[in-house]
């Protein structure tokens, strides 16, 4: 349908007289409406007047249908200006949508969309009388109604959100102004309010805006406002006033959001640091901060401060308050145990990690001299709490702690626990707990908890600290003649490197016990699954991972093995990615190292053996992956074909009847994700740009993906080098592309760095040309296309007596800013005196850098940066690091400014070269030498 007006009408004739309410019927007339209105706004309003019409004028309860959820579909195809304007192009749609439409947050949706969108069209006064239609809806600014209140609200919101924003500060403040003159005393006070907490205008009277913040519960407002009020007050009155509040207040009432917005980067500046001064020492205030599972932000800094200044007793009292209100469900996930986490993980920290708070102030730093404290207080913690109800959870995750950084659980002991020091491993602990779960009679492991995450934390330590995954594997394979796998003997190389997570993986795989704990108790533990039968495969006992297969295969009669997200589906996922580790097409990856076509054909026998006890659905989101571990499998054409058939019923809007229900969409957006790199494999990037084609064609009503996603999925589903070609071939869905509204810069850049690592100098300016045409000149874009030796004419800086030096070319990483860059150069020795070559000068953009990465950095007389020269003809590199960019934020390098000494061994001047001066060429996107 798209842009062409017939097709539009067409289609409104065939549903415009259709009764029923269903929602692809209302989808079909938000595309319809959202379609015509790019052409003809007047044609758009008299079809949306005709279904009003003849719906709504009998029945005023329609509007919820015909006009409210309409005008919801319409901002999602629309900018709020283009909706308001269609809605209002017949004023009575408003006043019918307010008041028989629904209530509630589609109710509030309306509103923020028509002011806003008469805002930014300059239209105070729709605006106003918007406003005025939802006040009548309530039964006018004096009724009483909790709902007046809302639309003042929302209202402040809206403004706030304008004026902060900036482009429509003035028509903001206008209208702001307007409601400010309300007759009714509260709704002036309640915008009073909200102006001078968030800086529109300067208080007169602090103590009637308390007030009117008490009064209306208007928390965020009362809490921003004690720090708007700061130097009117001492901190202790503000404290006076802050407990007030809490006491007048229900507790739903007490708590504004957790994050502070337009907090400062230096905590003593921060108001975050003036509300932990206010909370710290009140007993009444941290009470109702921690008592309670959730630990927020400023409670979070209360905790550092806690430990900065050493005060256990505020410490553990107040934790435990918290903890004791955490259930034991929770607690593995709670807000109490991710907060000390962070200390407690950066206390094993070595010199070479660390980790910071969001004002960039060290946990280790803070830990580290205050281990045996903070474990004191722990240990506290964990008596104080006894009894509570996720106590056998927190008293493990304690014990852990204290046992890894004390190698002792005295201290916890001297509180009257009894606990011994854990000496078994980490692998036995798990075995023990698996066994304890299936004496326990459970069907399903349903979640991890504290006990089970810690095991598992102390497994990968185990892995990541002694092993190293340069291994060999050696197995013997044999495959009966009806392609069911047999047998298979193997033995692992002999080594010096043991790979410690698959030895392990591969010893809990022998056991029943884990394997039934795992494939028939634990339907989310794919991976683990999944990394089991391949612990077997490669270890060559293949008879094992097919007693697994079938294990797994088992659990088809569990209730609600065909749900979306059942048993099945999970099986799904485990043969999933066993077919991605042992991909065909994934050669180069580090987990294909010493995997052989023999060892594939095993997995490939697995799969299918798996197949059949799949859902359909599940067997059918697993044919896509199937070409990977299947290279016979001979479906292309098939696929190929309902690709095509899926990119049609995909690109059409209206859908189809009898089309593109919610499932099948998403079928197909699924399936199109994955196509981009299977079609690259398939060297058929004629049908890539066949089905990109068709969504260029409807790139405004596309959905629900829309394709500005279209193009990254492309992007990063197909080689750099298949991308090059689509864009040479298809040069016009790239132009669709830049046409769009929301397209971002980084976008951009995205495509512009998967192209410019494959393509020539003259394909990537072809394209950056077209963005330039499309977009307007994209600062840094030519830092994207990856200059070599091949595609980079090699220049002369320098022609001595000593010495040639040429550039060869320039790297950049980063863009938009730049991360990094090095500068390749060529030099040819023409003399025995010289040594090194150094830099007397070196500036980009006018800026000097004084830190290189060479290959010498010279400490004698001379220049500090330059290189050695070793042999006649070498070839050096000048690496800038990011410290250069970090400091001086560049989006592309204009000018290089160069200036060369050649010397001896002495560090005595052979030669001195005037500035060289290298700048980009801005036609050719190519550095020239001037």
């Amino acid at each position: 349908m798209g842009n062409n007006m017939n097709k539009i009408i067409e289609r409104f004739n065939k549903i415009k007289d259709h009764k029923p309410k269903a929602t692809k019927k209302l989808n079909e007339i938000g595309d319809i409406l959202a379609s015509a209105y790019k052409i003809d706004p007047e044609a758009a309003d008299q079809m949306w007047q005709y279904i009003v019409d003849l719906n709504v004028t009998d029945d005023k309860t329609n509007a919820k249908f015909y006009i409210a959820q309409v005008f919801n579909k319409l901002i999602d195809r629309m900018s709020s200006e283009d909706a308001t304007t269609l809605i209002a192009m017949t004023p009575e749609r408003v006043k019918l949508m307010v008041f028989f439409g629904y209530e509630g947050g589609t109710l509030w949706r309306c509103f923020n969309t028509l002011v806003r969108g008469f805002i930014k069209m300059g239209d105070i006064e729709n605006a106003i009388v918007c406003t005025n239609i939802f006040f009548e809806k309530f039964g006018g600014v004096f009724s009483g109604n909790l709902e007046i209140m809302d639309i003042v609200r929302y209202a402040a919101n809206i403004c706030n959100e304008l004026i902060s924003e900036g482009e429509y500060e003035e028509e903001a403040k206008e209208y702001y102004d307007y409601l400010s003159q309300s007759e009714n005393e509260d709704i002036c006070n309640l915008l009073n309010l909200f102006k001078v907490v968030n800086g529109v205008s300067i208080p007169e009277d602090y103590e009637q805006l308390f007030q009117i913040a008490l009064e209306y519960k208007c928390s965020v407002e009362y809490y921003n406002l004690l720090w708007v009020a700061k130097d009117s007050y001492s901190m202790d009155e503000l404290k006076e006033k802050w407990v007030h509040y809490i006491d007048a207040c229900d507790e739903t009432d007490i708590r504004p959001y957790d994050y502070l917005s337009e907090d400062e980067d230096d905590y003593i500046q921060s108001k975050t640091h003036f509300y932990v001064e206010l909370e710290k020492s009140s007993d009444e205030l941290l009470e109702c901060y921690f008592n309670r599972p959730n630990i927020h932000s400023v409670e979070s800094a209360i905790i550092w401060d806690w430990i900065e200044s050493e005060d256990w007793d505020r410490f553990v009292k107040y934790i435990s308050m918290s903890v004791m209100s955490t259930s034991d469900e929770s607690f593995n996930w709670s807000s109490v145990k991710r907060v000390l986490d962070d200390y407690m993980n950066s206390y094993f920290y070595d010199e070479w990690r660390d980790s910071t708070d969001r004002f960039g102030r060290s946990y280790k730093e803070m830990i580290k001299s205050r281990g045996k404290e903070f474990c004191n207080a722990l240990a506290r913690i964990s008596a104080i709490t006894t009894g509570c109800d996720c106590h056998e959870s927190l008293l493990e995750w304690i014990k852990d702690f204290i046992q890894k950084q004390s190698g002792s659980l005295e201290i916890l002991n001297e509180y009257g626990f009894e606990e011994s020091v854990e000496e078994r491993s980490a692998e036995m602990r798990l075995v023990d707990y698996i066994q304890d779960f299936l004496k326990s009679g459970k069907e399903i492991h349903t979640s991890h908890s504290t006990k089970y995450s810690l095991i598992w934390d102390a497994l990968r330590e185990e892995w990541y600290n002694n092993t190293n995954h340069n291994n060999t594997i050696t197995i013997n394979i044999s495959i009966n003649a009806d392609k069911t796998v047999t047998s298979a003997t193997g033995s692992s190389a002999k080594e010096e490197n043991v790979d410690e997570e698959l030895e392990q993986l591969y010893r809990l795989g022998l056991l029943d016990s884990v394997a039934e704990f795992y494939f028939k108790h634990c339907p989310n533990e794919y991976d683990m699954r999944k990394r089991m039968i391949s612990a077997c495969v490669k270890k060559g006992n293949v008879n094992r991972a097919v007693e697994m297969i079938d294990l797994m295969a088992s659990t088809k009669n569990n209730s609600g093995y065909n749900d979306r997200n059942g048993w099945g589906r999970q099986n799904m996922l485990t043969i999933m990615y066993l077919i991605h580790e042992y991909d065909y097409t994934a050669t180069d990856s580090w987990d294909a190292q010493g995997i052989t076509d023999e060892i594939r054909q095993v997995v490939k026998q697995l799969v299918y053996r798996m197949m059949p006890s799949l859902p359909d659905h599940s067997r059918e989101e697993l044919k896509k992956d199937i070409y990977r571990i299947d290279q016979d499998r001979d479906d292309s054409d098939e696929y190929i074909c309902q690709l095509l058939t899926d990119a049609e019923v995909y690109s059409t809007f209206p859908k189809p009847r009898g089309n593109g229900n919610a499932h099948e969409v998403n079928r197909m957006s699924d399936e199109f994700i994955h196509c981009f790199e299977r079609l690259s494999k398939m060297k058929r990037l004629d049908i890539v740009g066949q089905i990109m084609s068709k969504f260029a064609a409807v790139k405004e009503v596309l959905k629900p993906v829309t394709y500005e996603s279209w193009m990254s999925f492309m992007a990063s589903g197909l080689t750099s080098e298949d991308l090059v070609a689509v864009y040479k071939n298809n040069p016009e869905i790239f132009d669709a592309w830049l046409d769009m509204n929301n397209i971002r810069t980084y976008d951009i850049f995205n495509i512009a760095e998967r192209l410019g690592s494959s393509c020539t100098r003259d394909e990537f300016l072809s394209f950056r040309n077209r963005v330039i045409s499309h977009r307007g000149m994209v600062e840094g874009i030519d830092m994207a296309f990856k200059s070599n030796s091949d595609n980079t004419p090699t220049q002369l800086l320098f022609e001595g007596k000593h010495a040639t030096i040429k550039l060869d070319y320039i790297e950049f990483w980063g863009y938009n800013p730049i991360s990094g860059a090095t500068f390749h150069l060529l030099t040819k020795k023409k003399s025995g005196k010289l040594s090194s070559v150094r830099f007397l000068t070196f500036k980009i953009n006018d800026v000097d850098v004084n830190n290189i990465s060479t290959y010498t950095e010279f400490d004698d007389e001379g220049p500090k940066v330059g290189y050695n020269l070793w042999q006649n003809d070498s070839e050096d590199t000048l690496r800038i690091y990011s410290d250069f960019f970090n400091e001086n934020e560049m989006a592309q390098i204009n000018k290089v400014e160069l200036q060369i000494v050649l010397m001896d061994n002495n560090a005595n001047t052979l030669e001195t070269s005037k500035p060289i001066i290298l700048k980009l060429d801005m036609y050719s996107g190519e550095y020239k030498v001037i």
